[in-house]
């Protein structure tokens, strides 16, 4: 089991400078890399190129580059993600629009063409953030970008699952709205977050009063019934068997959702993301008996996915093994533990705090 390596936190986000982009001519099509490519220029705006790339390999570099410079708020926006997704669970025509001002990398905002639409790349079983990628500033130019040529020959766009602070919620809705198009907005799930403190037993004080107490007494309860021990780290194959098996054995409804593509599409992660993926286990006298797949990205602890084995339940080995994870993460100075969608009891007693998630549809009926 490896060690994890911190990264850098991401950069805060720019204001809002809207730009405004002549459409591109119809009848234009693929050719070589890319499509629709068209440098644009006024009086008083920069040179802005838009182009749009059908492979993911085309704009890998450029989408690394965006990383690196803090444009991707969280993990489901790293191109390492969005290979795995696409190479285990992806259907329909990529639609990758990149965006460059006077020569410049600005932003890049992942699609994909469907025979329902057009939306982001990912989905929302397994993606539980998506959203455009844009340098500081650049927002408004991305989502001008977006109007003009995300929809390509279709008229609608479907993006979810977008946090409050995302690129397109926070900036999307207004510009489409002044450009004359429809915008339809849903509040689609719930999500919740936790700001960690710097010590294990200054998070117990955040708790409430009867949170803090039940988990003290679970944890008590957890060692007098044996030898118990937390670990965590790089997963291995036999790691990703344990924790699927977990998974599987823990509850009905993870033994349906996890269909033989989607098990191949959560060890390929194990593989594919590096150190940013750590599984993690409960252990009661050398039995493994609940399980953790966690992402550690840019001071945020994600915690994507558990399992236990039920004949421990009155242990509440569950519940314990995420506790461990947030006691992990504080112990590695990391900022901000996130339990991601679902309205699960267990996040609001370990200190969740929830937030919307939102759908945002845009037409244009002009």
């Amino acid at each position: 089991m490896g060690i994890q390596i911190p990264l850098n936190p991401p950069l805060k986000k720019g204001e809002v400078r809207a730009a405004r982009f002549p459409p591109f001519s119809k009848g234009e099509r693929l050719t070589g890399r890319g499509e629709c490519s068209q440098t644009m220029t006024s009086p008083i705006t920069p040179v802005v190129n838009v182009q749009c790339f059908r492979d993911l390999g085309s704009v890998e570099a450029d989408w690394l580059r965006l990383v690196s410079a803090g444009a991707a708020e969280h993990i489901f926006l790293t191109p390492q993600w969005a290979r795995v997704w696409w190479e285990s669970l992806g259907a329909g025509d990529l639609r990758l629009l990149k965006l460059e001002e006077n020569g410049r990398l600005a932003g890049l905002v992942p699609l994909m063409e469907k025979s329902d639409g057009v939306t982001l790349l990912g989905d929302k079983d397994v993606c539980d953030y998506l959203d455009a990628l844009a340098l500081p500033g650049r927002e408004g130019k991305v989502v001008e970008a977006l109007l003009r040529d995300g929809a390509g020959a279709r008229a609608a766009l479907d993006l979810f699952p977008l946090r409050p602070d995302s690129v397109l919620w926070q900036n999307l809705p207004q510009c489409a709205a002044a450009q004359g198009y429809t915008v339809g907005t849903e509040v689609i799930d719930v999500s919740f977050t936790l700001e960690l403190p710097s010590t294990w037993e200054a998070y117990l004080g955040l708790l409430k009063g009867k949170d803090r107490h039940e988990l003290k007494r679970k944890l008590r309860n957890l060692q007098q019934a044996g030898e118990a021990r937390f670990c965590s780290g790089a997963p291995r194959d036999a790691d990703m068997d344990d924790f699927l098996h977990l998974f599987r054995i823990s509850r009905d409804d993870k033994k349906a959702f996890l269909t033989p593509e989607r098990e191949a599409f959560f060890r390929r992660l194990a593989r594919g993301l590096g150190d940013w993926v750590r599984v993690g286990f409960l252990e009661l006298d050398g039995k493994r008996v609940a399980a953790t797949l966690c992402f550690d990205f840019n001071g945020t602890v994600y915690l994507y996915n558990s399992g236990y084995d039920p004949d421990f339940a009155p242990l509440s080995v569950g519940l314990l093994c995420k506790a461990m994870t947030i006691k992990e993460a504080i112990e590695n100075g990391r900022k901000t533990y996130d339990f991601l969608r679902g309205a699960e009891d267990y996040k609001f007693h370990l200190g969740g705090k929830p937030f919307s998630i939102y759908r945002l549809q845009i037409t244009d009926n002009r």
